[in-house]
């Protein structure tokens, strides 16, 4: 028998946990369409989840937008900020062993920030999961799937991209062209409780308003 042959029979004879696990937080870490992809071709992956399926992508069942400044109009001129989320009860279990209790996703866009920029123009989309895992166990976690080039300061660890032609490039945070759409991949202890963090993505621009086509090319489902 050829040799290749005999390497074919060896490979086929491995048994099924020898391929690797697919891991939807380390998706999620992309900061693109992956995660939800990943649920709507796999949506047994997550124990206790309510998800929502459409054009191949699921999503976590969420509550409908709502005004964040409603009520508080001169407060907020300027401002717009909308914002959807759910509790998971009980926790959501991914299968890196890792629960989830809340997820969320937020639209702020303002034309009188406080940042540096003389415009005061910025606008951002962030989707966060709350883990019931420290920022350490989920830091390890991630790292088993590929290891990414977190920067950590004052236990807040990051990973930026910014939009480079077609796609995304890691780069370093002092780098980052605030003027042309970026990605904050961002992971941190929760105020409350050390034991519990928070995973999330940030698509934002600063001195002006993100490109229509951004969002849709990153979270066509959003």
């Amino acid at each position: 028998m050829k040799l290749t042959s005999l390497a074919l029979l060896a490979t086929l004879s491995l048994p099924a946990f020898a391929a690797p696990a697919l891991s939807p937080l380390a998706e999620f870490a992309k900061c693109d369409a992956s995660f939800y992809r990943l649920l709507g071709s796999n949506p047994e992956l997550l124990k206790n989840a309510n998800l929502v399926s459409k054009d191949g992508m699921a999503n976590f069942k969420l509550g409908p937008m709502e005004d964040q400044t409603a009520g508080m109009k001169e407060l907020t001129k300027g401002m717009e900020e909308f914002a959807r989320d759910v509790e998971f009860q009980p926790p959501v279990l991914f299968p890196e062993g890792i629960g989830a209790y809340y997820y969320s996703e937020r639209h702020f866009r303002s034309t009188r920030s406080f940042t540096a920029h003389d415009n005061g123009k910025e606008e951002l989309y962030r989707w966060k999961l709350n883990l019931l895992a420290s920022p350490k166990q989920v830091r390890s976690t991630l790292d088993k799937a590929g290891k990414l080039p977190w920067e950590c300061e004052d236990g807040i660890c990051t990973v930026f991209r910014q939009q480079q032609n077609a796609g995304w490039t890691v780069v370093a945070r002092d780098r980052i062209d605030g003027n042309k759409p970026y990605l904050v991949l961002m992971l941190s202890e929760e105020a409350t409780d050390k034991k519990k963090s928070e995973l999330e993505c940030e698509l934002r621009t600063e001195g002006r308003f993100l490109p229509k086509d951004t969002l849709k090319t990153l979270r066509p489902n959003w």
